[in-house]
């Protein structure tokens, strides 16, 4: 009895050893197919070995892929993340650069504004200097107009100013007018403003007068006439016009500015008024240059 049961079980064994090769060549194929079923009695043990055998590798498998999807996921979960990260980097760093830019540019606009102020205050400074000193000339050269005039009223009301004698200053008037040149432009002087003597010698009646000659056509000349003698004694009357014809330091200072401190307190004798020749053709306001 025991020689057959012994060869039974070393069938049984040799038959579950089968059937584990077949099993495990059935796992590696699908683990989670239909595990193989032994359909004899005797290999019962086998087949519900096999199913718990077949049922272990099934749930590692699929314990397998699910780690392998779950690693898949988390790759690919941790990939987005990481491109969102840098995205976001991205444009925090454009973000910083634009801020920069804006941040340069603002610099840069005011240090241009900066620099237009500072040349606008310079031209401004430039123009107010260059205003003040114009206004300085011309200050000075009023004070020295006003001054001139001045002295020119002291000579003119001086005792010794020989031409301002009626008598002489007819005569002075009544020879410019016969001059040859002013008789062909039908010229005759009407009055003499600012008349004052060069010099005047009595004994000969010889005289220089300089002065400024009002036209009857309405001009005005500065010049100085001179009656002199010739080796044979007669007399001879020149004319000698003055070679710049400004008649500014001529004419009277405004009244507004008679007190001008320059003019130590004498300005009160510049505040009459020039003469002025009515009814005269505007035409023939300046001399030739001929007389």
């Amino acid at each position: 009895m025991r020689t057959p049961t012994l060869a039974l079980v070393a069938i049984g064994s040799s038959l579950a050893l089968s059937g584990r090769l077949q099993a495990q060549v059935s796992v590696q194929r699908d683990p989670c197919a239909s595990a193989p079923v032994y359909g004899s009695a005797i290999n019962l043990l086998m087949s519900a070995l096999m199913a718990q055998q077949h049922e272990q590798a099934c749930a590692a498998e699929r314990q397998a892929q699910w780690a392998a999807y779950n690693a898949k996921k988390k790759a690919a979960q941790d990939a987005a993340d990481a491109a969102a990260a840098q995205k976001q980097q991205d444009a925090a760093r454009q973000a910083q650069a634009a801020e920069a830019a804006q941040r340069q540019e603002a610099a840069n606009a005011a240090t241009r504004q900066r620099v237009r102020a500072a040349a606008e205050q310079s031209a401004r400074r430039h123009r107010e200097q260059a205003m003040a000193q114009d206004l300085r000339l011309r200050q000075q050269a009023e004070a020295r107009r006003r001054l001139r005039y001045v002295a020119l009223l002291k000579l003119e009301s001086a005792p010794d100013n020989a031409c301002r004698d009626p008598k002489l200053a007819r005569v002075v008037l009544e020879g410019w007018s016969n001059l040859d040149a002013m008789k062909g432009e039908d010229i005759r002087a009407i009055d003499i403003e600012h008349l004052t003597t060069v010099y005047f010698h009595p004994d000969s009646m010889t005289f220089s007068c300089h002065g400024v000659f009002v036209t009857s056509k309405g001009f005005r000349i500065a010049g100085t006439v001179e009656l002199r003698k010739n080796v044979a004694g007669d007399p001879l009357f020149m004319w000698s016009r003055d070679a710049d014809q400004d008649l500014s330091p001529y004419d009277a200072p405004p009244p507004a500015d008679a007190s001008s401190p320059e003019l130590g307190g004498q300005a009160k004798l510049g505040t009459q008024a020039p003469r002025v020749v009515p009814a005269l053709s505007e035409k023939n306001q300046a001399p030739p240059d001929r007389l």
